[in-house]
């Protein structure tokens, strides 16, 4: 299995759907807009033929 590329980046959930905020300093310069949503870190890994989206440990 080839290395993946890693991002460490903010999953926020608006309705039944889930957005990955990039780059990672984005939300703060927007705080206020998004104070009332969920927001999770999770760990992006970009794979040749996939997307894997996990929590980091």
């Amino acid at each position: 299995m080839e290395k993946p590329y890693r991002y460490l980046k903010k999953l926020v959930k608006i309705g039944n759907s889930f957005y990955i905020i990039m780059p990672a300093n984005w939300l703060n310069k927007h705080k206020a807009a998004f104070n009332k949503m969920k927001v999770q870190e999770v760990v992006m890994e970009v794979f040749d033929d996939k997307i894997v989206i996990m929590l980091p440990k």
